[in-house]
């Protein structure tokens, strides 16, 4: 299955993301009008100190909103999403990982956004000094893994990124 795309023009080219209108050919050949947000991709980390796993509280004018998630960041362009990860925990928590390992790959949401998110463990914190994006307020959250399982329930923690990161470290570490 595909869609043939037979005009594609950018209509918004902004600071983090770019749109296109996509006129295409369905498969059963019919036209249909496609949007498109183009992103360069992301990266986000479960760090964890002990039984602590530490996330960031901050309002996401998106959904007017405080949200609970693992810190995260946009790659810059020709940046390693390993580096990125670093800097991005780094930047937010003001902490470096001894080690980060890899956990997946996701589509936050594929029908219109074609961003990815790596996800990332982070192992064995340190303290550091970072600067971090003076457009950003961010808190640090100290969870236990049960408290973390518990406002995911509660619907406390609804960002899927933070969502997937436990449900890989559940499955990979029970």
């Amino acid at each position: 299955m595909s869609e043939k795309t037979i005009q594609k023009d950018t209509v918004y080219e902004g600071k983090v993301i770019n749109v296109e209108r996509h006129d295409v050919i369905v498969e059963n050949g019919n036209s249909g009008v496609r949007e498109i947000v183009k992103h360069p991709g992301a990266v986000a980390i479960l760090p964890i100190i002990g039984d602590k796993i530490y996330l960031v509280s901050q309002y996401r004018k998106a959904i007017e909103k405080k949200t609970i998630e693992i810190p995260a960041g946009k790659i810059e362009s020709g940046e390693d999403p390993k580096a990125c990860a670093d800097r991005e925990l780094k930047e937010e928590l003001k902490m470096g990982p001894k080690s980060l390992e890899y956990m997946t790959t996701i589509y936050p949401s594929p029908g219109f956004l074609d961003e990815v998110i790596h996800i990332y463990i982070a192992n064995g914190l340190y303290s550091c000094t970072a600067d971090h994006d003076e457009d950003e307020v961010i808190h640090t959250v100290k969870l236990s893994l049960s408290e973390f399982k518990e406002k995911v329930i509660e619907g406390d923690i609804k960002d899927a990124k933070t969502i997937v990161s436990l449900l890989y470290y559940i499955q990979e570490h029970r």
